[in-house]
């Protein structure tokens, strides 16, 4: 049997997220170099463009918001790491 202590589980969790938010934040420049914005303004432009509706925007301004949603709630589960405000469970 091998012992496994929390310091260890939290190092592997921290990694595993930091490597989560790597691959987001990839995704996230690329799509403010795709369209040399932020997606603030890149929603905006989108919104303001009623003439004729592009689909591609569209659909990249729904991933896009979804990779910066995601980053945010990474951000967030590795400040709860450094604070030490966990629990082990199972």
């Amino acid at each position: 049997m091998i012992e496994i202590n929390k310091k260890e589980i939290k190092n592997l969790y921290k990694i595993d997220l930091l490597a989560e938010l790597h691959i987001t934040k990839t995704r996230l420049s690329f799509f403010q170099k795709k369209y040399n914005c932020s997606l603030e303004e890149f929603e905006k432009k989108i919104n303001e463009n009623t003439d004729k509706e592009n689909f591609e925007n569209w659909d990249d301004l729904m991933e896009w918001k979804a990779y910066e949603k995601s980053s945010q709630e990474i951000k967030e589960k590795l400040e709860e790491i450094k604070n030490e405000n966990y629990t082990l469970t199972g």
